[in-house]
């Protein structure tokens, strides 16, 4: 995510503010007091949200809770920009409740340094941020239990690392060198710890990889009793983790993680949501070690809604000033072409205004803006997927199939696969599928 200043009042009206908000990898808070969120369950089918909250025990026809007798795995994917970091929060917010559960957010690109992150770091994360949530929560008898359970699993980093030690503060030293990312070493230690090859995240990787399973035995035993001290204190009736951020992170992680090690997450001790991409979903779907429970984020099918067109420009109007900045009949092609996924909608209107010059938005600026989106993707094009797309067999187990969904060439909506009208209308494209 790009760096972002300050806190703006929305709907901007500054042409400098409307480039920022309208900017496809801008993320702001969709939840505070902005009202920023907009609820599209009239639009998509939400049949799989109350299923998942069904998984979790929450009913959402009485609203009822009862924990799962077993750890529940949730795999959750989508889209990009189809909302999938909306869903995740809305999810969080309406389960992290005292008579449901304790969750603990991780948004992996806050979190970690996507470009190094290694599947080994996935679990060290696990205890950084429990460790961080039951601080916060006041449940300092759980956290210190995951501290010494840090502190034994990772002892060979200590000693590797006990030249350092000096340098280190007495709540550092007491654990020994290396662990002030597991409770001791502010909001960004963890980042700063595994951004890249160093002595301590060398020997963390090493001694995670080299025993995985007891790693995951002794986390289990300290699940026990920190999930009794997390019911004690009436802050839970278990424990969540919802996972996001998944875009960036490579794709081989995600291969490690929950196709060639999927059955050493399902040993841990503890429920979890997992936001992964669109083409990842689908290769942890084929594998050998399958996760029950699945759910992809519907795209919106602008066709089949009357009240989509209103849903996508209210998503554009709580950002920026329709009035001041795009016409009408302007606006009206953007959503068409945005193809029912929100990222696309910002991605056209952004793309739009800098055709303008920052002026209103015409149509000709959209056009102009069509074709140069349009162009984007029909160069992105090799040969194979050429050869794809005119086939037109899209079968997304399919690795490459998968790849064009990730890159938003295909859209998927609830079973059906269709090219992105961007590349669909773009001359070139046309032009060589009637060939």
């Amino acid at each position: 995510m790009a760096a972002q200043k300050g806190s703006y009042i929305y709907p901007v009206k500054t042409v400098s503010e409307a480039k920022t908000v309208i900017e496809p990898e801008f993320q702001p808070d969709l939840f505070d007091n902005n009202d920023l969120y907009c609820n599209l369950d009239d639009i998509r089918d939400i049949s799989y949200l109350n299923e998942l909250y069904f998984d979790l025990g929450y009913n959402v026809l009485d609203g009822s809770f009862e924990s799962s007798s077993d750890y529940i795995k949730i795999i959750f994917s989508g889209h990009r920009g189809c909302g999938k970091s909306a869903e995740l929060k809305r999810i969080n917010n309406e389960l992290s409740k005292p008579q449901r559960y304790l969750t603990v957010f991780i948004d992996l690109e806050q979190e970690v340094e996507v470009g190094s992150f290694e599947y080994a770091d996935f679990f060290s994360l696990l205890i950084h941020k429990l460790i961080e949530q039951l601080s916060y929560e006041g449940i300092t008898n759980g956290a210190s239990k995951l501290k010494e359970l840090a502190k034994r699993l990772f002892e060979k980093t200590a000693t590797e690392n006990k030249t350092k030690a000096a340098s280190k503060t007495s709540a550092e030293a007491e654990a020994g060198a290396g662990f002030s990312l597991f409770g001791w070493g502010g909001k960004f230690s963890f980042k700063q710890a595994f951004s890249g090859e160093n002595e301590t995240s060398t020997t963390i990787r090493r001694e995670i990889k080299r025993n995985t399973l007891g790693f995951i035995m002794e986390l289990n035993a300290a699940l026990v009793d920190i999930r009794f001290d997390v019911q004690e204190k009436n802050k839970g009736q278990d424990i969540l983790f919802i996972i996001d951020g998944s875009e960036k992170v490579q794709s081989e992680v995600y291969e490690e993680l929950f196709i060639k090690n999927a059955a050493i997450i399902a040993e841990i001790s503890v429920n979890m949501l997992t936001a992964v991409p669109i083409s990842a979903h689908y290769q942890i779907e084929k594998a050998p070690f399958k996760f029950t429970n699945r759910y992809t984020v519907p795209m919106i099918k602008l066709a089949k809604y009357p009240d989509a067109a209103a849903r996508m420009k209210e998503i554009i109007g709580n950002r920026i000033h329709l009035p001041t900045f795009i016409e009408e009949e302007a606006l009206h092609t953007c959503i068409h072409f945005s193809g029912g996924c929100i990222r696309q909608l910002f991605q056209v209107v952004h793309t739009s205004l800098k055709k303008s010059l920052g002026s209103k938005i015409n149509p000709e600026h959209v056009t102009r803006a069509l074709k140069e989106l349009g162009q984007d993707l029909w160069e992105y094009l090799d040969t194979e997927h050429m050869a794809l797309l005119k086939a037109g067999n899209y079968r997304p187990a399919d690795k490459l199939v998968g790849e064009l969904l990730y890159m938003l060439i295909l859209l998927k909506y609830n079973g059906n696969i269709e090219i992105n009208p961007l590349l669909k209308d773009y001359p070139d494209f046309v032009e060589w599928m009637n060939k």
